[in-house]
């Protein structure tokens, strides 16, 4: 949860804000970094500002004003149904896996109906402010993405299994097991005895075309965030709920 950058000055030190229990005071939020790598704004286009403060946009670092971030028009593409599948892969490369598009409207009848998209050729997707995917992530909040278990394959093309390459498991509570990336700690499965035929996945992981959103994999819920309650900075909270009812449509 800590990260270091070697200088020839010294070693600079980064410490993940989320991991802190403190009032968000504490903090001067002012910057979103490395956007080029998102193509398409990531977490920015639903956090342009906290409490009204401006967050400027960067494609890497705030060096110029020719690095500020353009962000690009929202992906209206679907899913092909020529059996194009969407990559999920950690950092590392030690966790690959693929995800095929729903193969039809009846796919989601095992889905709870808060967690089903109105759009049955997509995933649903969502915006998690719980205090336990805070603290083994790292991230104020995460994505999670819902594809049904029988959708997700392996590099081999076999089916999906809980435990596969660098993957390390755990019980965060009696009935939900998560996983993570043994070499790189990348964050990557939740399931849940629930909701026994979904995996939920982190959407960090997901390679998709128009970006590391995937909003034309995944449809997103946009109302409200889940376990917004356990947000305790409320002007984060505040101005995150206040950009996601923006971006979208307002997903039920």
């Amino acid at each position: 949860m800590l990260d270091s950058a070697h200088e020839d000055d010294g070693d600079t030190w980064f410490v993940e804000t989320s991991m802190v229990e403190t009032d968000e005071k504490t903090w001067n939020f002012g910057s979103h970094y490395f956007l080029k790598s998102t193509k398409d704004g990531g977490l920015s286009g639903w956090l342009p500002d906290i409490g009204g403060k401006e967050l400027k946009k960067w494609k890497v670092g705030s060096t110029s004003e020719a690095d500020s971030f353009i962000q690009p028009r929202r992906s209206k593409a679907h899913p092909s149904r020529d059996g194009k599948k969407l990559k999920a892969h950690c950092h590392c490369g030690g966790v690959e896996f693929y995800i095929s598009p729903p193969r039809n409207a009846e796919v989601h009848h095992g889905s709870p109906e808060s967690m089903t998209p109105k759009d049955k050729t997509k995933w649903y997707a969502l915006v998690d402010a719980c205090n336990s995917c805070r603290l083994v992530s790292g991230c104020a909040v995460i994505g999670w993405a819902f594809p049904e278990a029988t959708h997700i394959t392996l590099v081999d093309g076999s089916p999906y299994k809980p435990i596969f390459g660098t993957l390390k498991a755990y019980k965060s509570s009696e009935k939900v097991d998560r996983t993570f990336c043994g070499t790189c700690g990348a964050v990557v499965t939740y399931t849940c005895d629930e909701r026994p035929d979904y995996v939920d996945v982190a959407v960090g992981l997901l390679d998709a075309e128009s970006g590391v959103r995937a909003e034309e994999w995944l449809e997103w819920r946009t109302h409200r965030m889940s376990y917004e309650e356990d947000c305790i900075w409320k002007l984060f909270r505040e101005s995150i709920k206040k950009g996601l009812q923006s971006h979208g449509a307002g997903v039920e």
